[in-house]
């Protein structure tokens, strides 16, 4: 599908949901009862003001929809990458981040991504500290497929200075025993948010999840799109199903996915959710590789 044929349709499928707010052009929130935007973290990014650290690519999971990849051997051996700031990508060391940080002043967040964080909590945690003792204004959280976490060390990062923390719900099929992991991390942590990929068929089972959420008490709920690399295990789409991103071509989109996200949305208008729902879908991507390479080289990307 050509860029400007799928941003018709994303703007077609955004007014049909109820209550919906488009900001900026980019953004389509669904107001909560209880929380009514999008959280710190995902504010950063819309600015390109975040700096998200790979810390390893080793995960206890093998998702299809994985970016990643799935070659064990290299998964294990994968060291740190950091994505943002002036370097906008490149293999870092602990110092290489704090060094990052001091360089890239403009930076309000941090996040740690994997593989699967949790196992790296020790290196999460000694980095975390240290850029809560250097810079305490930034905005930390960790992403996680939730299988893993557990009361103890869920206290143990947030008192190192995590703020949020983020489950792909999608990652263990909306396990129950996921949902009991989120509902410790609730009582811990200041935001919790589930910010998954919505897979063509799986709407159901994730309004059920929304559902159990809701209960809990999450702040936010961030849906996103399947981005199609060369390393997924699932259906092809087809050619009329992905979209190139326009700044980055080896960026897929697979429409039919993004087109979910808004059906879950929409369904979930009618239920009174007390937690924010927005949308990380093709546009939101390419306004936030703009505002990136903006920020790194000072040059404006239109």
């Amino acid at each position: 599908m050509e860029h400007a044929s799928f941003l018709k349709a994303i703007d077609q499928w955004r007014s049909d949901i109820e209550s919906v707010h488009v900001r900026d052009g980019h953004t389509a929130i669904l107001p909560g009862s209880k929380a009514t935007g999008i959280s710190k973290g995902c504010e950063a990014c819309k600015v390109g003001k975040w700096y998200c650290l790979f810390i390893g690519s080793r995960c206890n999971l093998n998702c299809s929809f994985c970016v990643r990849g799935h070659d064990t051997a290299k998964l294990a051996d994968d060291p740190m990458k950091g994505v943002g700031g002036k370097h906008l990508a490149h293999v870092v060391t602990d110092k290489d981040v704090l060094a990052e940080l001091e360089r890239s002043s403009y930076l309000d967040g941090v996040s740690f991504s994997g593989g699967e964080p949790w196992m790296y909590l020790s290196r999460v945690t000694a980095l975390s500290k240290e850029i809560t003792r250097q810079f305490p204004k930034i905005y930390q959280w960790i992403y996680t497929n939730g299988t893993m976490v557990d009361w103890k060390r869920a206290e143990e990062l947030h008192a190192c200075g995590v703020q949020e923390i983020r489950f792909d719900a999608a990652a263990s099929d909306f396990s129950p025993d996921v949902m009991k992991r989120m509902a410790v991390a609730r009582k811990i942590f200041p935001i919790v948010t589930i910010e998954t990929p919505v897979l063509p068929g799986s709407e159901e089972a994730l309004l059920a999840c929304l559902d159990l959420a809701a209960e809990i008490g999450i702040d936010y709920v961030n849906l996103h799109d399947i981005k199609l690399t060369k390393d997924l295990r699932m259906e092809t789409p087809k050619p009329d199903e992905i979209c190139s991103n326009p700044i980055m071509p080896a960026i897929k989109s697979w429409t039919k996915s993004t087109e979910s996200v808004y059906r879950v949305m929409k369904a979930a208008a009618s239920r009174g959710y007390p937690m924010s729902i927005h949308d990380c879908t093709y546009p939101n991507v390419v306004n936030q590789q703009k505002k990136f390479a903006t920020n790194a080289t000072g040059h404006q990307f239109d």
